[in-house]
């Protein structure tokens, strides 16, 4: 049978495995997959890879996506996925947050997706708003709000007089993209190309395969938001220090240095190479005979 869509109800059984903690919990999500592999409504047991993640928020209705997902169903059926995506929200009696989640946020509008909400999605992250909560901060709306834009709602005019500010622009692109005004009775309907970086721009026009890119651009965003923490902890260490003794800042400085000298970047390179290799050494790949990564990216 070919692509169709299957919907389960999961559920998280109080387990550790890998770095993603498991909690009891109910998960509506819908199944995106080139086969059907079920069609139920069950409780199931549900092993997720340490690469998925699920940034969780009030009112939340973001789709996500992950590859290589494993669900094993409570009769020891395993039932294999490309790629899962779907609606998450908390279950009834289920305290907030009911899944602990890594600070890397993995959304996929693959379901949802709209004009609008790629070219906000591309464009807040070029003008260094990498999250909803920091876009939602500028523009002075909740974190919910920018969820629901990624997830193909439309935002209201004033919501967008606010996203023209923040962004620098007129107004009018955005009133033709969100629909709410057709393009021809705009003079300047036209959104700006998105900013992007040297590095995101030597991605884009590698000769590397997407999903090569997709392991690029994961790695290259961890990097980022690591190195953005590092530096609010030493603008924060700065402004703490202002006004105190110098026995003070002495030992602010000497208990800095055990906490902003710690680097993840071994774990992100290995994990960005396994990534690459595990692409190179697909059956597909190999018969394909598409492999470039002798080509690299520099940053």
């Amino acid at each position: 049978m070919e692509y169709s869509e299957v919907r389960l109800t999961w559920h998280l059984a109080r387990k550790q495995k890998e770095r993603i903690g498991k909690y009891s919990a109910s998960l509506a999500l819908h199944l995106m997959t080139d086969r059907v592999l079920a069609r139920t409504r069950s409780f199931m047991q549900a092993w997720i890879s340490p690469t998925f993640s699920i940034p969780l928020s009030p009112a939340n209705m973001t789709v996500y996506s992950c590859e290589e997902t494993c669900v094993r169903a409570s009769r020891g059926h395993t039932l294999g996925c490309v790629n899962l995506s779907g609606s998450v929200q908390t279950c009834p009696g289920v305290p907030w947050p009911v899944i602990p989640m890594s600070r890397r946020e993995k959304t996929s509008v693959e379901a949802t997706s709209t004009p609008f909400a790629d070219w906000v999605t591309t464009t807040g992250r070029g003008l260094g708003y990498q999250t909803d909560a920091q876009l939602a901060a500028a523009i002075g709306v909740q974190q919910s709000t920018v969820t629901r834009w990624r997830s193909g709602s439309q935002p209201s005019i004033k919501h967008l007089v606010s996203l023209a500010e923040v962004f620098g622009m007129k107004i009018s692109p955005l009133l033709a993209m969100s629909g709410h005004v057709p393009p021809e009775l705009l003079n300047e309907a036209e959104a700006p190309t998105p900013p992007v970086t040297e590095t995101v721009r030597r991605i884009q026009e590698s000769p590397l395969s997407e999903r090569q890119k997709a392991h690029l651009f994961d790695y290259w965003s961890r990097r980022l938001a690591d190195e953005r923490e590092r530096l609010w902890q030493i603008m924060e260490l700065i402004e703490e220090a202002e006004g105190t003794d110098k026995r003070t800042v002495g030992d602010r400085l000497q208990q800095a240095l055990l906490t902003l000298t710690h680097s993840n970047i071994t774990s992100h390179v290995v994990t960005l190479l396994s990534n690459l290799f595990a692409l190179e050494a697909s059956p597909r790949r190999r018969s394909a005979g598409k492999g470039r990564l002798g080509q690299t990216v520099k940053g």
